[in-house]
């Protein structure tokens, strides 16, 4: 691929460009699938997902992208309470708090493929920076993380520290049973990824059956999103799924389940709902 472009370079001009195979300044995509080609010019460089504010990971984080696509599924309005008791090093976390507050999720990001181009216009781009709000006061709504272990939630922390939004988030070291609303009337959304079982000898079925007990005491007014690989696991919350949907956390297929959790019975809440005339 390199070689065909700078030899078209070199029957053009009559000189061949001298290109650095492990820098380049500009990249190319291709992608071949069985006797189709598709050659793309990146724009980027690293990858999208590659936000630039985390700073310090556990062993299975959330693809930043991930994240942010499975808050926009869940239809969260961006003003009710989020909350996530298994926030890690708080992904979900800081994607919610970026969409709250209206800021691109690529704001600490310093580099892109495009400004390598020739034709790129650095007093454009910079125009385009200048009309970021980089002050943020407050946010429209309260966001909720907490994990068990304390070195996650020091790693959230510190992938808060330095964005603008960072101090308005709240943090905390308790196991999901411990976690309550932060209002008797609250009403929000909670969505969260807890363990899969995936790793040698993990047994998750009796975290999932108190997770669902725990949802159904605490979280009423909720709706609550996980998301998992396991699919036995989900059966030990003893809660019954208004939506799932497919979706893949890097090479394992997993599902995202809402569970509304109402006051009372599901069949209560429609027969006291009043008549539309």
């Amino acid at each position: 691929m390199k070689d065909a472009i700078v030899d078209t370079f070199r029957d053009e001009f009559g000189e061949r460009p001298d290109v650095s195979v492990k820098t380049p300044q500009v990249l190319f995509d291709v992608y071949i699938n069985k006797k189709e080609v598709i050659i793309s010019l990146n724009t980027s460089g690293a990858p999208l997902f590659q936000r630039g504010y985390r700073d310090s990971i556990g062993e299975a984080p959330l693809n930043e992208v991930i994240a942010a696509g499975l808050i926009r599924m869940s239809g969260w309005d961006k003003k009710s309470t989020f909350m996530d008791p298994f926030c890690g090093s708080g992904t979900l976390l800081i994607e919610a708090a970026l969409m709250a507050a209206g800021l691109p999720p690529q704001i600490e990001r310093q580099h892109f493929a495009f400004k390598n181009f020739k034709n790129y216009d650095a007093e454009v781009w910079e125009s385009i920076l200048a009309e970021i709000p980089r002050r943020v006061t407050e946010l429209p709504c309260e966001i909720i993380g907490s994990d068990i272990e304390a070195d996650m939630v020091t790693r959230a922390r510190r992938n808060l520290r330095g964005l603008p939004i960072g101090r308005f988030v709240k943090t905390s070291v308790d196991a999901f049973q411990d976690v309550k609303k932060p209002s008797e009337d609250a009403t929000g959304i909670m969505i969260s990824n807890p363990p899969y079982g995936e790793r040698m000898g993990e047994e998750v079925e009796e975290m999932y059956e108190e997770l669902g007990d725990w949802m159904k005491t605490e979280m009423k007014g909720f709706n609550c999103w996980v998301i998992s690989s396991n699919l036995d696991a989900f059966k030990e919350l003893g809660l019954r799924p208004d939506r799932k949907i497919k979706v893949f956390n890097g090479d394992l297929e997993c599902s995202f389940r809402k569970y509304s959790i109402y006051e009372g019975s599901k069949k209560g809440k429609y027969m006291n709902k009043p008549e539309e005339k």
